[in-house]
Protein backbone atom coordinates (compact mmCIF):
# COMPACT_ATOMS: atom_id res chain seq x y z
CA UNK A 1 0.00 0.00 0.00
CA UNK A 2 2.79 2.61 0.63
CA UNK A 3 4.53 1.84 -2.67
CA UNK A 4 1.22 2.75 -4.43
CA UNK A 5 0.80 5.88 -2.63
CA UNK A 6 4.30 6.62 -3.07
CA UNK A 7 3.06 6.80 -7.11
CA UNK A 8 0.14 9.09 -6.71
CA UNK A 9 1.74 11.20 -4.70
CA UNK A 10 3.50 12.20 -7.91
CA UNK A 11 0.13 12.55 -9.79
CA UNK A 12 -3.16 13.01 -8.13
CA UNK A 13 -4.34 16.69 -8.34
CA UNK A 14 -6.76 16.64 -5.77
CA UNK A 15 -5.26 18.23 -2.44
CA UNK A 16 -7.74 16.89 -0.42
CA UNK A 17 -5.62 13.91 -1.31
CA UNK A 18 -2.83 14.80 1.21
CA UNK A 19 -5.03 14.96 4.22
CA UNK A 20 -5.69 11.88 3.42
CA UNK A 21 -2.41 10.83 3.21
CA UNK A 22 -1.55 12.57 6.68
CA UNK A 23 -4.28 10.58 7.76
CA UNK A 24 -3.04 7.20 7.00
CA UNK A 25 0.96 7.62 8.20
CA UNK A 26 -0.36 8.83 11.82
CA UNK A 27 -2.60 5.56 11.46
CA UNK A 28 -0.15 3.49 9.70
CA UNK A 29 3.57 4.16 10.11
CA UNK A 30 4.65 1.33 12.16
CA UNK A 31 4.65 -0.32 8.66
CA UNK A 32 7.32 1.68 7.33
CA UNK A 33 10.30 0.17 6.41
CA UNK A 34 13.95 1.84 5.18
CA UNK A 35 12.82 0.80 1.56
CA UNK A 36 9.22 2.05 1.08
CA UNK A 37 10.06 4.92 3.58
CA UNK A 38 12.56 5.75 1.08
CA UNK A 39 10.38 5.51 -2.17
CA UNK A 40 7.53 7.67 0.02
CA UNK A 41 9.82 10.49 1.19
CA UNK A 42 11.28 10.86 -2.86
CA UNK A 43 7.69 10.80 -4.15
CA UNK A 44 6.91 13.50 -1.73
CA UNK A 45 9.60 15.42 -2.25
CA UNK A 46 9.23 15.28 -6.20
CA UNK A 47 5.91 16.38 -6.01
CA UNK A 48 7.04 19.65 -4.51
CA UNK A 49 9.62 19.90 -6.93
CA UNK A 50 6.95 19.30 -9.84
CA UNK A 51 4.72 22.02 -7.95
CA UNK A 52 7.59 24.83 -8.34
CA UNK A 53 7.93 24.15 -11.88
CA UNK A 54 5.12 25.83 -13.41
CA UNK A 55 3.63 24.24 -16.79
CA UNK A 56 3.99 25.52 -20.42
CA UNK A 57 0.29 25.55 -20.69
CA UNK A 58 -0.46 27.90 -18.32
CA UNK A 59 2.06 30.51 -18.75
CA UNK A 60 0.25 32.16 -21.51
CA UNK A 61 -2.48 33.33 -19.01
CA UNK A 62 -2.06 35.63 -16.23
CA UNK A 63 -4.61 34.41 -14.14
CA UNK A 64 -4.46 30.78 -15.15
CA UNK A 65 -0.68 30.85 -13.49
CA UNK A 66 -1.94 32.32 -10.66
CA UNK A 67 -4.85 30.10 -9.99
CA UNK A 68 -2.06 26.82 -10.45
CA UNK A 69 0.18 28.66 -8.35
CA UNK A 70 -2.47 28.88 -5.33
CA UNK A 71 -3.43 25.00 -5.84
CA UNK A 72 0.21 24.53 -6.12
CA UNK A 73 0.94 25.81 -2.78
CA UNK A 74 -1.66 24.18 -1.00
CA UNK A 75 -0.24 20.85 -1.99
CA UNK A 76 3.05 21.70 -1.21
CA UNK A 77 2.09 23.27 2.24
CA UNK A 78 0.02 20.08 2.61
CA UNK A 79 3.18 18.05 1.31
CA UNK A 80 5.52 19.65 4.06
CA UNK A 81 2.69 18.63 7.30
CA UNK A 82 3.27 14.83 5.95
CA UNK A 83 7.35 15.44 6.43
CA UNK A 84 6.88 17.75 9.22
CA UNK A 85 5.24 14.66 10.84
CA UNK A 86 8.02 12.24 10.16
CA UNK A 87 11.00 14.34 11.67
CA UNK A 88 9.17 14.92 14.52
CA UNK A 89 7.73 11.00 15.03
CA UNK A 90 9.73 9.22 17.57
CA UNK A 91 9.64 5.86 15.53
CA UNK A 92 10.72 7.66 12.53
CA UNK A 93 13.59 9.52 14.50
CA UNK A 94 14.35 6.11 16.25
CA UNK A 95 14.56 3.65 13.31
CA UNK A 96 15.08 5.85 10.14
CA UNK A 97 16.45 9.58 10.34
CA UNK A 98 19.90 9.20 8.45
CA UNK A 99 17.21 8.19 5.78
CA UNK A 100 14.79 11.31 6.00
CA UNK A 101 17.96 13.75 6.58
CA UNK A 102 19.31 12.47 3.25
CA UNK A 103 15.97 12.00 1.23
CA UNK A 104 14.78 15.72 2.13
CA UNK A 105 18.40 17.32 1.40
CA UNK A 106 17.42 18.29 -2.37
CA UNK A 107 14.49 20.64 -0.30
CA UNK A 108 17.27 21.84 2.38
CA UNK A 109 19.72 22.98 -0.47
CA UNK A 110 16.78 25.39 -1.69
CA UNK A 111 17.71 27.78 0.95
CA UNK A 112 20.75 28.19 -1.03
CA UNK A 113 18.23 30.79 -2.68
CA UNK A 114 15.09 31.02 -0.13
CA UNK A 115 13.62 34.34 -2.20
CA UNK A 116 12.62 31.42 -5.18
CA UNK A 117 10.83 29.71 -2.21
CA UNK A 118 8.06 29.99 -0.55
CA UNK A 119 8.63 27.04 2.53
CA UNK A 120 11.50 28.29 3.55
CA UNK A 121 9.82 28.21 6.93
CA UNK A 122 8.91 24.48 6.61
CA UNK A 123 12.58 23.96 5.68
CA UNK A 124 13.79 25.40 9.49
CA UNK A 125 11.20 23.93 11.12
CA UNK A 126 12.11 20.94 9.88
CA UNK A 127 15.83 21.12 10.69
CA UNK A 128 15.07 22.08 13.99
CA UNK A 129 13.00 19.10 14.78
CA UNK A 130 15.68 16.71 13.07
CA UNK A 131 18.27 18.48 15.40
CA UNK A 132 16.09 18.17 18.76
CA UNK A 133 15.58 14.25 17.54
CA UNK A 134 18.80 13.43 16.87
CA UNK A 135 20.48 15.46 19.44
CA UNK A 136 23.77 15.88 17.27
CA UNK A 137 24.61 17.76 13.59
CA UNK A 138 24.75 14.99 11.34
CA UNK A 139 26.57 15.50 7.92
CA UNK A 140 23.83 16.59 5.68
CA UNK A 141 22.46 19.38 8.49
CA UNK A 142 26.24 20.63 8.24
CA UNK A 143 26.13 20.47 4.75
CA UNK A 144 22.72 22.96 5.33
CA UNK A 145 24.16 25.19 7.70
CA UNK A 146 25.54 27.82 5.67
CA UNK A 147 22.35 28.08 3.97
CA UNK A 148 20.65 29.70 6.35
CA UNK A 149 22.22 32.77 6.17
CA UNK A 150 20.47 33.50 3.38
CA UNK A 151 16.68 33.28 5.03
CA UNK A 152 17.91 36.29 6.86
CA UNK A 153 18.65 37.54 3.96
CA UNK A 154 15.23 37.32 2.59
CA UNK A 155 13.63 38.58 5.65
CA UNK A 156 16.16 41.59 5.80
CA UNK A 157 17.76 40.21 9.40
CA UNK A 158 15.05 39.32 11.13
CA UNK A 159 15.45 36.13 12.07
CA UNK A 160 11.99 34.63 12.87
CA UNK A 161 12.06 30.97 13.55
CA UNK A 162 15.74 30.82 12.60
CA UNK A 163 16.76 31.59 15.70
CA UNK A 164 16.02 28.74 17.90
CA UNK A 165 17.78 26.50 14.86
CA UNK A 166 20.66 28.36 15.14
CA UNK A 167 20.76 27.32 19.06
CA UNK A 168 20.18 23.50 18.02
CA UNK A 169 22.87 23.88 15.76
CA UNK A 170 25.24 25.36 18.73
CA UNK A 171 23.74 23.14 21.40
CA UNK A 172 24.13 19.85 19.36
CA UNK A 173 26.80 20.43 16.68
CA UNK A 174 28.91 22.11 19.18
CA UNK A 175 32.08 21.24 17.54
CA UNK A 176 31.27 22.59 14.59
CA UNK A 177 32.36 25.71 15.87
CA UNK A 178 35.40 24.38 18.05
CA UNK A 179 36.86 20.90 16.80
CA UNK A 180 35.50 21.03 12.88
CA UNK A 181 37.68 22.08 9.85
CA UNK A 182 35.41 24.68 8.89
CA UNK A 183 34.73 25.73 12.94
CA UNK A 184 36.34 29.54 11.81
CA UNK A 185 34.14 29.48 8.76
CA UNK A 186 31.07 28.58 10.99
CA UNK A 187 31.77 31.47 13.63
CA UNK A 188 32.06 33.54 10.89
CA UNK A 189 28.28 32.79 9.90
CA UNK A 190 27.41 33.44 13.49
CA UNK A 191 29.06 36.57 13.61
CA UNK A 192 27.62 37.92 10.06
CA UNK A 193 23.63 36.92 11.58
CA UNK A 194 24.06 38.64 14.78
CA UNK A 195 25.93 41.27 13.45
CA UNK A 196 23.41 41.87 10.48
CA UNK A 197 20.56 42.06 13.23
CA UNK A 198 22.22 44.39 15.79
CA UNK A 199 22.60 46.78 12.64
CA UNK A 200 19.16 46.39 11.27
CA UNK A 201 17.92 49.44 9.81
CA UNK A 202 15.69 48.79 7.62
CA UNK A 203 11.63 48.82 8.77
CA UNK A 204 9.89 47.77 10.92
CA UNK A 205 12.53 48.89 13.37
CA UNK A 206 11.56 47.40 16.57
CA UNK A 207 14.29 46.96 19.25
CA UNK A 208 12.68 42.81 19.75
CA UNK A 209 14.25 42.46 16.32
CA UNK A 210 17.85 43.94 17.39
CA UNK A 211 18.01 42.02 20.14
CA UNK A 212 18.23 38.70 18.07
CA UNK A 213 21.35 39.72 17.59
CA UNK A 214 22.31 39.64 21.22
CA UNK A 215 20.62 36.44 22.28
CA UNK A 216 22.59 35.03 19.43
CA UNK A 217 25.82 36.29 20.76
CA UNK A 218 25.11 35.28 23.90
CA UNK A 219 24.01 31.39 22.88
CA UNK A 220 27.49 31.23 21.34
CA UNK A 221 29.15 32.23 24.78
Amino acid sequence: MIEILSGYNLTVGNAAYFDFLSDFIRAHYGNFTQQNLVKFLLSIVGRIQKELKPSKATLSVKTGVKKRKVAGNLKVNKCWNTIRFIAEHDYFASHFLPIVEETLLPLFEYMVEPRAIDFDDDVVFCLSSLLKKGRYASTILRKVFPFLRHFQEKYKGIFGNLLQALNLYIVHGRDMFTDDPEARTNLGYLYEMANRSLNRREPPVMLGNNMEGALLLQMMF
